[in-house]
């Protein structure tokens, strides 16, 4: 049975104070984009079913809300992508490290690394089930970052991300996706223009 999905425009410094316990000091593209949100314009929401009261909307840390919203999550992300052949989506995984990366499929196939940390790039030329994969390598209950940027990753050279190249990144960036909601459903930060 499908849900009723509405999107919510959120309180901008709750949403800050979670993204911050959310994701910084967690690897370098976390601590990049928290220092870039700190200076850039831009918008909370989130997308969950149709009625919930605003109070609950609020509530980041705890489930309970939704089924898993990774399906719809990936749907917005193929849309933003098709409509801009410019932009790509970097997701991290911090679960894994580039130690063992070789055992990684998804990093062999669509991996990148700065130091051990991986990330995982995509265009709109993925399919919907490689977005999924994306999303799921890079869910943890307590963290999950996915940024659409129009930073080029074309010239990565041998995988390996550079700190200018994270920076460009963030900097070049068009919507971030943060998980939330004990890891089913996820806030999103949309740059605005200044």
């Amino acid at each position: 049975m499908m849900q009723n999905i509405k999107k919510y425009e959120l309180n901008y410094k709750q949403a800050l104070n979670f993204v911050e316990k959310s994701i910084n000091e967690t690897n370098q593209l976390s601590n990049v984009f928290f220092n870039y949100l700190q200076r850039a314009s831009g918008r909370f929401f989130t997308v969950l079913p149709d009625g919930i009261p605003t109070e609950k909307v609020h509530e980041f840390e705890f489930g309970g809300k939704t089924k898993c919203l990774r399906v719809e999550t990936a749907k917005i992300i193929k849309k933003t992508l098709n409509s801009n052949s410019r932009l790509s989506c970097v997701f991290d995984d911090f679960n894994a490290d580039f130690k063992n990366s070789e055992s990684n499929d998804l990093y062999q196939s669509n991996g990148l690394h700065y130091n051990d940390e991986i990330y995982y790039s995509i265009t709109k030329t993925a399919s919907q089930k490689l977005i999924l994969k994306c999303l799921r390598y890079s869910n943890a209950t307590w963290h999950s970052l996915c940024v659409i940027t129009e930073f080029s990753l074309d010239k990565c050279e041998n995988r390996i991300l550079s700190i200018g190249e994270i920076t460009m990144i963030c900097e070049n960036s068009f919507l971030f996706i943060i998980g939330a909601y004990d890891a089913e459903g996820y806030i999103f930060w949309e740059k605005t223009s200044s």
